[in-house]
């Protein structure tokens, strides 16, 4: 409740919330009301089967994210800024479920950074480009990948005619066409 926080260290978290004994059935939970914190790295790293709520407080990260999420997070009020990067970074994996809930809080993120980066655990890698990112009217992330297009066609490009001396595989003398017309007891005409 309230304080000040700073860290110096770029390589942890100024607050991590993990849960290590993976045999207990406790989720580890940690409630931040209020207060300051600054950290050259992640201000908040809330891990696989764990649960951060943030209630208002002012969350800032000079080169990694105000909170970096893969478990469950719920977000009301607060600032959270990323001087030179994304202000979220929301981590998925196909085998294990992560939530995040933001209601009036403010993102702040680096000019050329959109406020939620997304990682796929699975693959190693940022997956943002693949994912739309909205927010229902409850204020849950709702993060739904795009379908890839596979087949694009670009019809106001005029199409090149070849003739017979160009190319000269497809001259009239090697192009053969056959027709075989059969008639049945009918009277229907079927050709192949």
């Amino acid at each position: 409740n309230g304080g000040n926080f700073t860290s110096s260290s770029t390589t942890t978290s100024l607050i991590g919330n993990i849960k290590y004994n993976e045999e207990s059935a406790d989720l580890p939970t940690i409630t931040i009301t209020g207060g300051t914190f600054e950290a050259p790295s992640n201000t908040v790293k809330n891990y696989e089967n764990t649960s951060v709520t943030i209630e208002g407080g002012t969350f800032t990260s000079q080169s990694a994210f105000a909170l970096d999420n893969s478990g469950t997070a719920v977000v009301t009020g607060g600032t959270l800024t990323s001087i030179e990067n994304s202000a979220i970074r929301q981590q998925i994996n196909g085998t294990e479920d992560s939530s995040l809930k933001i209601t009036n809080a403010t993102l702040n993120s680096a000019e050329d950074k959109t406020d939620y980066t997304i990682y796929d655990i699975a693959k190693g890698e940022d997956v943002t480009a693949d994912y739309n990112v909205e927010t229902d009217s409850e204020g849950n992330l709702i993060v739904e990948e795009l379908t890839p297009v596979t087949d694009i066609t670009d019809t106001n490009t005029p199409t090149e005619e070849v003739s017979n001396e160009e190319n000269p595989e497809t001259s009239d003398g090697i192009v053969l066409f056959l027709g075989l017309t059969v008639v049945g007891f009918a009277g229907v005409a079927l050709t192949y």
